[in-house]
C-alpha cells in the first residue's frame, strides 16, 4: 500500500501496483481486478477531493514557510471575457505581481459571478501592496477604468468579519473549502457541463515544495514468534510481522499511523483517508445523529 501525508493534515492510503508487479501470475491477476474496479472511481478520491488538497497543502506550505504573511485578494474581471483570452490575462496579471510586487508563491481559483464573470481568489506569499495600483493593473487588460476590481480580504462571514491573511492550520483547510466550493448554477451552463471541479492553479516552485510526503507499506518480520505449528513430530514457529511504511528519508510504524489519524474508509477498493485526530468535527446544523454503523471494510492497519 501506498501513504501520503499532506501538509494540510489530511492522509490518504490506497493500493498502486508498479510495473514490475506484473512479472507474476497472481499480481497480474489482483492487477486485472484492481483496474476493472477503476470504473468506479479512484484510488485517491475524486478529482474535486484531490484538487481541494493540493489548494490546502499549498497554502500551509507558505503559512509555514513564506517571507510574508499570506496574504487573501480577489480579482474580478471588470467586463467579459472569452476563455481562450482568459489564460493570457491571468499569466500577465501573474508575472507583473511576481516581479512588480514581491510575490514569491500563489495559488489561484477561478470562480464566476451571477453574470458570468471570471473572478480569482488568490492567496499569495507578497509583502502588503498598493491596491489602487494593482486594480488598474488588473483592470487596465480588459481596457477598463473600474477602480473595485481588485477586493482585498475573503467574503464577510455573517457577522460582518472579513479574513485578510492566514494564521492557522485549520483555517488553510476550511479556505481550501471556502475557494473550492461547489460548482454553482451559473458556472455549470458556463462550463456547459464539461467540468464538476474548478479551474485552479498553484506555482511553480510551490507545486514542488508543497507536495505530500509518500510513503511505502512493506511488511518486515519483527523476529517475535506468537504461535507455533506441530508438523511432521516438529514446532514450527510463526513468526510475527510488522508493516513498515518507509521512504528515502524517514519512516512510520503502524502504531504511528494510527495514532496520528482518524481513518475512514471511503468506499472504494482498499482505500481509506486519515483525519488528524485533534480534528474536531461538528455536525451540521440540519444534521441528526446518526447510529454508528458496522465499517463495510476492517482498517487494514
Amino acid at each position: 500500500m501506498i501513504l501520503k501525508s499532506h501538509l494540510c493534515g489530511i492522509a490518504v492510503t490506497f493500493d498502486r501496483f508498479d510495473a514490475n508487479d506484473i512479472r507474476e501470475p497472481e499480481s497480474l491477476k489482483i492487477q486485472t481486478e484492481f483496474s476493472n474496479s477503476l470504473q468506479n472511481g479512484r484510488p485517491q478520491g475524486s478529482l474535486y477531493s484531490q484538487q481541494k488538497r493540493k489548494i490546502a497543502d499549498a497554502c500551509e506550505w507558505m503559512r509555514l514557510n513564506g517571507s510574508n504573511k499570506p496574504i487573501i485578494f480577489v480579482a474580478t474581471s471588470p467586463g467579459f471575457t472569452d476563455l481562450a483570452s482568459e489564460g493570457k490575462l491571468i499569466q500577465k496579471f501573474t508575472h507583473n505581481i511576481r516581479n512588480g510586487y514581491e510575490c514569491k508563491n500563489y495559488v489561484w481559483v477561478r470562480e464566476f459571478t451571477q453574470a458570468g464573470y471570471p473572478h480569482f481568489h488568490f492567496v499569495a506569499d507578497m509583502p502588503r501592496f498598493d491596491i489602487g495600483g494593482l486594480t488598474q493593473y488588473w483592470s487596465s487588460l480588459f481596457n477598463s477604468t473600474a477602480n473595485n476590481s481588485v477586493r482585498l480580504g475573503t467574503s464577510p462571514n455573517k457577522f460582518g468579519k472579513r479574513n485578510f491573511y492566514l494564521t492557522n492550520k485549520r483555517m488553510c483547510f476550511y479556505l481550501t473549502k471556502y475557494l473550492g466550493k461547489g460548482i454553482g448554477d451559473c458556472e455549470k451552463g458556463a462550463m456547459k457541463g464539461k467540468r464538476s471541479f474548478r479551474t485552479f492553479a498553484v506555482s511553480q516552485e510551490l507545486t514542488k515544495n508543497s507536495a505530500p510526503t509518500e510513503f511505502k507499506g512493506q511488511m518486515k518480520r519483527t523476529g517475535k514468534v506468537f504461535e507455533a505449528f506441530h508438523v511432521s513430530g516438529k514446532y514450527v514457529p510463526l513468526h510475527e510481522d510488522e508493516r513498515i511504511w518507509q521512504n528515502c528519508t524517514s519512516y512510520l510504524t503502524d502504531q504511528d499511523v494510527r495514532s496520528r489519524w482518524r481513518w475512514k474508509y471511503t468506499g472504494f477498493s482498499n482505500t481509506f483517508k486519515g483525519y488528524p485526530k485533534e480534528w474536531k468535527f461538528k455536525p451540521k446544523q440540519d444534521e441528526q445523529p446518526k447510529a454508528e454503523q458496522p465499517a463495510q471494510i476492517d482498517c487494514p492497519f
